[in-house]
């Protein structure tokens, strides 16, 4: 909650990058639906998990906030400071996208993002009768995925033991109960009973 009503005063207070004169008509038509839908799709052609996280000024990310479905969370220009609600390990968890103009994308808040990044790039907008040149960048998660593939993998050798002693079981069953009843002409079903123990003691011996 903290985060959208900073990123919404952002954009109500008007934190553009014109004059006092200018801002008060250009916060009527600033593209702010096409700046959300251009950073949705820059994060989604490299991620598929939602966007979760974005770094950005309280301009641009309030923007963005406001119509991006599920909301994301907005860290106030990468500094966790301003913005307690988002720490490291939530970046490393589940990724971010930076998203700054390019006049700004120099400054040591960001620069270092983009620095780091997995995919950076630019895009521009039209607000009323100028062209504002945006910088992005993604920050792809670095311990989920890696705790995710883990887990599979975990869970697969599991599975393939499982599956390997369960056959291994079921052949001593039937090999006992074929031998009992070839062999020593037992009863079918009290063959099979020996054979059932048999596979229970290879399966949880």
């Amino acid at each position: 909650m903290a985060d959208t009503v900073a990123g919404v005063a952002g954009v109500l207070c008007g934190c553009g990058y014109l004059s006092s004169d200018e801002r008060t008509h250009a916060r009527t038509n600033f593209p702010s639906q096409q700046l959300a839908e251009q950073a949705s799709a820059r994060w989604h052609e490299y991620q598929q998990q939602p966007l979760t996280i974005v770094i950005a000024d309280n301009w641009l990310g309030g923007n963005v906030l406001l119509h991006t479905r599920p909301e994301p969370t907005l860290l106030i220009d990468n500094d966790t400071v301003i913005s307690p609600w988002v720490n490291r390990h939530d970046i490393a968890s589940c990724g971010a996208l930076v998203l700054t103009t390019v006049a700004d994308k120099a400054l040591p808040s960001y620069a270092d993002l983009f620095s780091q990044a997995t995919a950076t790039g630019l895009f521009s907008l039209a607000w009323g009768n100028t062209t504002v040149d945006y910088a992005w960048a993604i920050l792809s998660p670095k311990l989920m995925p890696r705790l995710a593939a883990l887990v599979v993998q975990i869970m697969l050798i599991k599975f393939i033991v499982f599956a390997l002693v369960g056959v291994v079981g079921t052949t001593a069953h039937y090999l006992l109960l074929y031998q009992l009843v070839e062999s020593y002409a037992l009863n079918a079903v009290t063959a099979s009973s020996y054979g059932a123990i048999a596979g229970m003691c290879v399966n949880y011996g």
